[in-house]
């Protein structure tokens, strides 16, 4: 299941099927929420969704993602132990202890060096395995999901779904 990302390289529209951010509609939807006086909480928030082909059967995808969630879950330290940054006046900044990056073997400099911990499994059914990725350092909480599709002994088709839980309307990004 080394093929299977919980996090997906991509933030997309909501209803959208192109890989590229749709900022497009932000000028408008600010001006909207300002003159309302909300908040809008479900735009625009990262939105994955991915699919992926798998080469074991279905019972084989959903026991290694479970247990890959399980593996990774809020209680392992982050590679640098960036996770505890957190707790410090300064969160942003470099790891804790010397780390490198996975894939690299480049020395970590700002935190988070890795994403493979942090990770909450909530429920496996029949077809669909559910759970929460917190980010290391900022620990903002993304919503994640597998559904298994359709395939056969040998390779099965997986969907999968991640949504950030934060509204980035309350975070200081410049657009410009």
């Amino acid at each position: 299941v080394n093929t299977i990302r919980a996090l997906c390289p991509v933030c997309l529209h909501p209803d959208s099927s192109h890989t590229t951010p749709d900022m497009s509609r932000l000028p408008a939807l600010l001006l909207i929420s300002s003159y309302l006086g909300r908040e809008v909480t479900a735009y625009p928030g990262a939105l994955c969704d991915v699919t992926y082909q798998i080469p074991v059967s279905c019972g084989e995808v959903a026991d290694r993602i479970t247990k890959q969630m399980k593996l990774w879950d809020n209680t392992t330290s982050c590679a640098g132990n960036c996770e505890q940054r957190f707790f410090l006046d300064e969160q942003r900044g470099p790891p804790l202890v010397p780390v490198t990056l996975e894939g690299t073997g480049e020395s970590c400099t700002k935190c988070p060096c890795g994403q493979k911990c942090m990770y909450v499994h909530t429920e496996t059914t029949e077809n669909i395995i559910r759970g929460n990725h917190i980010t290391p350092v900022i620990r903002y909480v993304d919503d994640i999901s597998f559904e298994l599709l359709s395939g056969d002994e040998s390779s099965w088709s997986v969907k999968g779904y991640s949504f950030s839980t934060v509204s980035f309307f309350c975070l200081p990004f410049n657009y410009a």
